[in-house]
């Protein structure tokens, strides 16, 4: 494992993790002073095992379930290595009072496919903003593997912990640009309106603001055929036909969280591009479930 360079309580129906040893209090108190010193924000993990090299990895549309479990390892895993002190609040964006932390700044996950010549997910990037705690970090360190109902195990290993920056050359969603795309789709988290806060440009540009991001100067929607439209345009496409001409590609995507009580309030995806001036630094996530893989930019058109 690299460092500073890239290289549930209980069982939910769907998605699980296996429970890692207990850790005691002497191992939390060094792995906070390690995350503290590093100023770890970013880790890396690796997809291995079963899973490697073969069909069984998942595919980057089918990514969600596994970002789920993930979640779930880290979030059982960081309360085991906290030695009574509860779940990392960077990963489940709580304080230790149970108050909702602002600013989006616990965990987002993100599902990656560096090897471009398959549609695979081979690893897996977790950043807080609000950086890893000890018990966070104690909990990336010790996830081994993952599994999700009728789908193969996968097995995981942190390659890399340290800082955003760290990562920029490897990972396209953490570069630093003026423009940026769609890798997953935005799922609206709100039920849309023709027009106001409520719009698919009033959520997007809402979704930016409750993260610290600055506006984006345009959003368009990307199409069939790889062209694109002003947001202004999308309300009219939307309501008068069923086939608004919007890309298809997104409508295989897995865009439903396992419990029926999160999932979106339309199940509908899109491609955007957004501009901004001046250059905004990755990652950029928005809408629903954007902290578990979808709502995804990359740099560039």
């Amino acid at each position: 494992m690299s460092t500073g360079a890239s290289s549930r309580g209980g069982t939910r129906e769907g998605t699980m993790s296996k429970r890692p040893a207990r850790g005691g209090t002497i191992a939390a108190r060094h792995l906070a002073d390690f995350a503290r010193r590093l100023g770890a924000d970013t880790a890396l993990l690796a997809l291995g095992g079963e899973a490697s090299g073969d069909d069984r990895s998942p595919r980057l549309a089918e990514a969600l379930p596994w970002m789920e479990a993930l979640h779930d390892a880290l979030v059982r895993g960081s309360d085991e290595a906290s030695a009574g002190a509860g779940p990392s609040s960077c990963l489940t964006a709580r304080t230790a009072d149970d108050e909702l932390i602002p600013g989006h700044r616990h965990a987002t996950l993100i599902p990656l496919v560096i090897d471009e010549k398959r549609d695979r997910v081979d690893h897996m990037l977790v950043h807080a903003p609000m950086g890893f705690d000890g018990p966070a970090v104690g909990a990336l360190m010790r996830v081994r593997r993952l599994w999700a109902k009728e789908l193969p195990d996968l097995d995981v290993a942190l390659v890399g912990l340290g800082r955003r920056e760290d990562f920029r050359e490897t990972v396209a969603q953490l570069g630093v640009s003026t423009v940026w795309t769609s890798v997953t789709p935005f799922v609206p988290s709100r039920f849309m309106k023709p027009r106001g806060v409520n719009s698919l440009e009033g959520q997007v540009q809402a979704e930016l603001s409750s993260r610290g991001l600055p506006a984006a100067a345009s959003v368009e929607v990307e199409l069939e055929g790889g062209q694109y439209v002003a947001a202004e345009e999308f309300w009219g496409r939307w309501s008068a036909a069923e086939d608004a001409g919007f890309a298809r590609r997104w409508r295989r995507w897995r865009m439903e969280r396992m419990d029926s009580g999160k999932r979106p309030p339309i199940v509908a995806g899109f491609g955007l591009r957004l501009r901004f001036e001046p250059a905004v630094e990755g990652p950029v996530a928005l809408g629903y479930a954007a902290h578990f893989g979808l709502g995804g930019f990359r740099v560039g058109e």
